[in-house]
């Protein structure tokens, strides 16, 4: 069993390749205790295909995050940043927490047509903000 360090940044792992299982991998203690000892994590894989490692509450917000960026800058449409939005809220961990379902139920009606509830530019970019809070508070 590997001693890490409390001073070390950086991890390596080695993965055991299983036919039916998967892959299965050990995280080091000190991630483990930095994320909190979750009872589940998330792999987010990010538009410049880092893969970045995290509760899965986290990961599902900085989606989301990521999701009104690319579209508040023209990088994806309401139609797009709506499919991606709805997926994350139907996960059950943003069903779980009130404050986000309320946020993600607002916006799925990022893509909804206008005069029927669509939301306009100021109300994306409040939920962003709520998001970003959420974000850097956790």
């Amino acid at each position: 069993m590997p001693k890490w360090k409390k001073t070390d940044t950086l991890y390596t792992v080695k993965t055991a390749h299983h036919p039916k299982r998967g892959t299965q991998v050990y995280l080091p203690k000190p991630i483990v205790e930095e994320l909190g000892r979750p009872s589940q994590i998330t792999f987010l894989i990010k538009e410049d295909k880092s893969v970045l490692l995290m509760p899965t509450k986290k990961a599902y917000v900085t989606k989301a995050v990521d999701a009104l960026e690319a579209h508040l800058r023209g990088k994806i449409t309401r139609k797009e940043a709506g499919r991606i939005l709805l997926d994350i809220a139907t996960e059950p961990i943003v069903e779980e927490d009130e404050v986000l379902d309320d946020i993600f139920t607002n916006l799925i009606l990022i893509d909804e047509p206008k005069g029927k509830g669509r939301l306009t530019s100021k109300e994306i970019k409040d939920l962003y903000r709520q998001l970003q809070t959420i974000l850097k508070a956790s």
